[in-house]
């Protein structure tokens, strides 16, 4: 499974989210969606985010699709569809590591199973 993302939906207090997992560290999430009422709504969620990234061949920094913003010491990236958060990241240190996880997300994207 080295080097191939996967998409899991998870079941969190309140709902559920799909979450974005690298091939290379297993365990350490990319990034997740906002919280869902119903795995059947997040489904369809996580379809709308495929199908989003693809129509619009995001694959780098693109405005207004995608934001990075600031907290503390770590810069998280945004994907934005109709100004909504669809989808954030985890932390990185560096402003270029956020940047450069869009052509890997946009590379893995049908990594639906």
């Amino acid at each position: 499974m080295f080097g191939e993302y996967r998409y899991e939906i998870e079941k969190i207090d309140g709902g559920f989210e799909f979450v974005l997992y690298p091939g290379n560290i297993p365990h350490q999430r990319i990034g997740q969606s906002q919280i869902y009422c119903d795995e059947k709504l997040c489904r369809r969620a996580l379809n709308e985010f495929v199908m989003f990234v693809k129509e619009n061949s995001i694959n780098q920094y693109m405005e207004p699709f995608t934001q990075i913003k600031k907290v503390g010491s770590h810069y998280y990236l945004k994907y934005l569809k109709d100004n909504k958060v669809v989808f954030s990241t985890r932390g990185y240190e560096h402003k270029q590591s956020a940047k450069k996880i869009i052509s890997g997300i946009y590379k893995n994207i049908d990594c639906r199973k």
